[in-house]
């Protein structure tokens, strides 16, 4: 109980002296543009020097990096500071796993009844009263639907593992997408499958997304967004989030990008 009240206190002081405009919608949009901007004119301005001086990349991406994690850490502060408006609240929900449960609550329980009421309210809920699936645990066996519109039962998969790309397809470099449709052609079914969930709307966006990038593994959307049970249940907030996959459907592994560490763990897995 100390040490939350320490954090919120910290919080308040904190975002009271970055940020301490009324608590508006358009306020918190001011707030969140101004965070990004900068960030953006610093990085662009460190991009350069990385292309004039390239014997100090290493240095100038700690920078980068540092960067980075100044500006996350402000736009998880006007989160909290705004979740009672609709943008403060999504983007709190957004980053929900870098803030502790009950101070979530705390928030949670501040909000006007309208917000409480709303998809992103009641989702952060859920979120606070789930215990996120973990590796070591069961993967969950959700239900979405195909391309070609069938409702389709993870459990129905019957591959030795399985590789569940949480979306993020856009994110990923094309030389990503190229090794995984190699790694599909060169594997059998019965040992490897490759399962994608898609942040799709609706199924005319989902079969647009197949096309895009010429997807021959399935590919999947229960067409709720940030509001999938996938996305609470599991613990994701970045794209892609990847899981390897068991024969007895447990996590093995839980990763963003495919780093030559991550392709490496995965092809040891399916024995590759």
């Amino acid at each position: 109980m100390k040490y939350r009240l320490i954090y919120l206190l910290f919080v308040s002081f904190y975002t009271s002296a970055l940020f301490s405009q009324e608590i508006t919608e358009e306020n918190y949009i001011k707030a969140d543009e101004e965070i990004w901007k900068t960030y953006e004119q610093e990085s662009s301005k460190i991009s350069k020097l990385k292309k004039k001086y390239p014997e100090k990349e290493d240095s100038l991406n700690i920078i980068l990096h540092q960067l980075y994690e100044s500006a996350n850490d402000k736009n998880r502060k006007i989160a909290i500071k705004f979740a009672s408006v609709p943008s403060g609240l999504k983007r709190l929900f957004w980053v929900r796993l870098e803030i502790p449960k009950d101070t979530l609550l705390l928030i949670y329980n501040s909000l006007p009844k309208d917000l409480k009421e709303s998809d992103y309210g009641k989702s952060l809920l859920l979120h606070i009263n789930t215990n996120q699936i973990k590796e070591g645990d069961k993967f969950y066996d959700f239900t979405a639907t195909d391309t070609l519109g069938n409702n389709i039962q993870f459990s129905s998969f019957n591959s030795k593992h399985i590789l569940f790309i949480y979306d993020g397809l856009g994110c990923m470099d094309k030389s990503d997408r190229d090794y995984l449709l190699n790694l599909f052609k060169k594997t059998e079914r019965n040992n490897f499958q490759i399962i994608v969930y898609s942040k799709s709307s609706n199924l005319a966006e989902l079969k647009k997304v197949k096309n895009r990038y010429n997807i021959q593994y399935p590919i999947l959307s229960d067409f709720k967004n940030d509001h999938s049970l996938i996305k609470i249940y599991l613990g994701i907030q970045a794209t892609p989030t990847c899981f390897i996959i068991n024969k007895e459907r447990n996590i093995i592994y839980k990763f963003g990008l495919f780093t030559d560490e991550n392709r490496a763990k995965l092809e040891k897995e399916i024995e590759l």
